[in-house]
């Protein structure tokens, strides 16, 4: 049993080039590694330590990827909502908040758990961050997931069921689950495991960065982003995994 997120409910105005070219890079980077099977010399290079960090690691950890499952969802979810964020910061003030997230978390963590693991490296630190943009800003617009089924060795089969939650729903499921990691499934995870620990530490400071922009009225939530906007200039959304059909008044 697989869940995907596909896409939400979000239209934008301006085209998404920093996402695409963060996208790119981590892509490129990860796949130049992999054929050239430098992934660990390129960690011990430009990985995260937590015991002995260079300042130039607190950039670089960040376009490292060892697990290509890790690597997928990351860049699925920066694609995802990536472009929204973008929009809404601008280009440069997302390349900013994208880099400024990731940095930070390196920072808190390499600070509260020195020595905690031997190198921390993933988008994931940044793009929750990013996630947690999402939920503040849009928090009512839609995200569609696909549920796949593939069975069992013994039974396999494949079943493929479309559905749609509002991002507040779907984020903080997502969130209870790197809690949940964190907690009960890493062990100790705080010390030993960095994975589901830097993912919420990276999405409580993209709570704290949006809540400050929010509060200072520099950014706004928008609680009904995809009719406001498509008012204001006829657009639709560009993602509608499943379709309504509204009812005709004459019946």
């Amino acid at each position: 049993m697989c869940l995907f997120p596909v896409g939400d409910k979000n239209p934008t105005k301006r085209h998404p080039y920093v996402t695409y070219l963060l996208i790119t890079l981590n892509v490129m980077i990860f796949l130049t590694l992999i054929i050239t099977n430098q992934i660990d010399n390129a960690i011990q290079s430009f990985g995260l330590s937590t015991s002995n960090p260079q300042p130039y690691t607190y950039f670089t950890y960040m376009f490292l990827h060892k697990f290509p499952v890790i690597a997928i969802f990351s860049m699925l979810f920066l694609y995802m909502m990536g472009d929204n964020i973008e929009d809404e910061f601008g280009h440069i003030g997302f390349l900013f908040f994208y880099i400024l997230s990731g940095a930070l978390v390196g920072f808190i963590y390499t600070r509260a758990f020195p020595g905690a693991s031997d190198h921390v490296i993933g988008s994931y630190e940044a793009v929750s961050a990013v996630i947690a943009a999402y939920i503040i800003l849009y928090p009512r617009n839609k995200i569609g997931f696909i549920y796949l089924d593939l069975g069992t060795r013994w039974n396999p089969k494949f079943e493929a069921l479309p559905f749609e939650l509002p991002s507040i729903v779907a984020i903080v499921f997502w969130f209870a689950i790197n809690l949940i990691g964190l907690f009960f499934v890493a062990g100790n995870a705080l010390y030993g495991n960095y994975i589901y620990s830097t993912h919420i530490t990276g999405f409580i400071t993209g709570i704290v960065i949006t809540g400050i922009l929010v509060m200072l009225g520099v950014k706004k939530v928008y609680w009904h982003r995809e009719k406001d906007q498509a008012d204001v200039d006829g657009t639709r959304p560009d993602f509608d995994i499943i379709e309504t059909v509204e009812d005709d008044p004459e019946n």
